[in-house]
């Protein structure tokens, strides 16, 4: 994301989607409803057994390794998958 090359207004979370979305569309005076995930019924992602299913120890290195500073800046743990 090159935090430390561009200046964000603001940085939404997907954990708090729905209440980052309605800040946001407060903040521009939209006045359409964000979808709440019931209605859309996102299914889980179950990233976890993905990780565990397509990646090598190796692979989840890398990208912790390459997205650390991502990790840290945003505040997310690095990716534990064995």
């Amino acid at each position: 994301m090159r935090l430390d090359k561009v200046s964000y207004d603001f940085i939404g979370r997907f954990e708090t989607l729905e209440q980052d979305a309605k800040m946001l569309l407060t903040k521009i005076e939209c006045d359409v409803e964000f979808p709440i995930q019931s209605k859309i019924q996102f299914a889980p992602t179950n990233a976890n057994e993905k990780i565990k299913k397509y990646y090598s120890e190796r692979e989840v290195e890398l990208v912790n390794n390459i997205y650390a500073h991502d990790f840290d800046a945003l505040g997310y743990e690095i990716v534990k998958a064995f």
